[in-house]
């Protein structure tokens, strides 16, 4: 595996390990709270945020492992589902050497038109998903007033 690709996954790592933070400092009362603008409570959006690939990996990238990902309401439960799907992109983006980096994925929407991607750029999305809904939710914890948020500089 190159060292830019060791670079990538060493990135995801440490963007999955920092939502995994935000979610430990959150107090649990507010798990089930709707911010501002959303259709779903803060445990939603976290599952939704952390389980990054949940669609992608079975459906486009086709890993061969079954679809679907939780979202429990619970912190445990919802961090031991992010540590799931960490794991899960991990193992198929390191096969073989990071094969599935350098390879090519199509998908073909309901009008047939077909959109490619590398491996990379799959991988560098689910960051860029990850890093967008995090400071969304960052954005309504801090409306909250709740304090003692982790410092994300990334």
């Amino acid at each position: 595996m190159h060292a830019a690709d060791r670079e990538l996954l060493d990135h995801f790592l440490r963007t999955r390990e920092k939502t995994i933070e935000l979610v430990l400092c959150i107090p649990d009362e507010l798990l089930a709270r709707t911010p501002n603008g959303e259709a779903q409570p803060l445990y939603h959006l976290l599952g939704h945020t952390g389980t990054s690939g949940d669609w992608w990996i079975p459906n486009v990238l086709d890993d061969g492992q079954p679809k679907g990902a939780v979202y429990p309401p619970e912190k445990a439960a919802l961090i031991a589902e992010m540590a799931r799907w960490r794991d899960r992109v991990l193992v198929f983006f390191t096969v073989d050497d990071g094969a599935n980096l350098s390879r090519t994925f199509h998908f073909d929407d309901e009008d047939r038109t077909r959109t490619e991607w590398t491996g990379r750029n799959r991988l560098l999305y689910f960051v860029d998903h990850e890093v967008h809904h995090r400071g969304k939710i960052v954005l309504a914890l801090r409306q909250w007033e709740v304090e003692g948020l982790p410092f994300f500089p990334f």
